[in-house]
């Protein structure tokens, strides 16, 4: 029963990643790989279900020879009470007596020794379901790394696409020809000639709109009445 949990659980989970789907080519594992080892799962359990059901059919023989025995020991116990009863006739209910109970412990014999076959059944399907459990471990334990590998370099990547794309906000205090004097209440201050052949005077790289409005406030409160916030992409070198 754990067994047949364990591999729905894992054909769920290959099922919920799109690992099978031929849309997903570059999905988190090889799913041709993942296939290939779920049917070798698959095997292990069907190969120890086979001795289970073996194990389970000698131990349904082991039932039937002993209550044979049980049977034909019922019938020995009889016969000796009429040998008692008929002392004339005793020697052979004594005959009858000797015969059933041979056969009685005949029965219990090969149950004894079919006890010992289905035992070893047994154990050969226990040790095929952990096998196939350790198994299941090993391949759902790769399959979960791999996938947390994956994960981590595509939002690696996003994250370095998100800083590429994202827009740099910067303060432009002014532009034309000023004099340096101009900007000695602010420091940092890059004086950029673009491709218009405007002299821009811009302070400070921010990557949020929200950073570089506070920061133009500052520079309005220390004088700079016309700065605002522009992104650095918005001019042209």
């Amino acid at each position: 029963m754990i067994m047949r949990f364990l591999i729905s659980g894992l054909i769920l989970l290959l099922t919920n990643t799109c690992l099978f789907s031929q849309s997903n080519p570059s999905g988190v594992v090889d799913s041709s790989a993942l296939k290939i080892k779920l049917l070798e799962y698959k095997f292990k359990l069907k190969e120890a279900g086979l001795y289970e059901k073996r194990a389970q059919n000698e131990f349904e023989k082991i039932n039937f020879y002993k209550k044979e025995a049980r049977k034909l020991l019922d019938s020995a116990r009889v016969i000796e009470k009429k040998s008692e009863l008929d002392p004339a006739d005793s020697r052979l209910f004594l005959s009858q007596f000797n015969t059933l109970y041979s056969i009685a412990a005949g029965n219990s014999k090969i149950a004894d020794s079919i006890s010992n076959v289905a035992a070893a059944y047994r154990d050969t399907a226990n040790s095929m379901n952990l096998m196939a459990e350790e198994f299941y471990l090993k391949v759902i334990g790769e399959f979960l790394q791999k996938n947390d590998e994956q994960n981590k370099s595509k939002n690696t990547v996003t994250a370095q696409q998100n800083s590429i794309n994202s827009p740099v906000y910067t303060v432009q205090l002014g532009s034309g020809n000023l004099d340096s004097l101009y900007f000695k209440k602010a420091v940092g201050v890059q004086k950029v000639t673009c491709s218009d052949l405007v002299t821009r005077y811009i302070i400070g790289r921010f990557k949020t709109k929200e950073d570089a409005l506070a920061y133009k406030q500052k520079m309005v409160d220390i004088g700079f009445k016309d700065a605002f916030i522009r992104t650095t992409d918005s001019m042209k070198y």
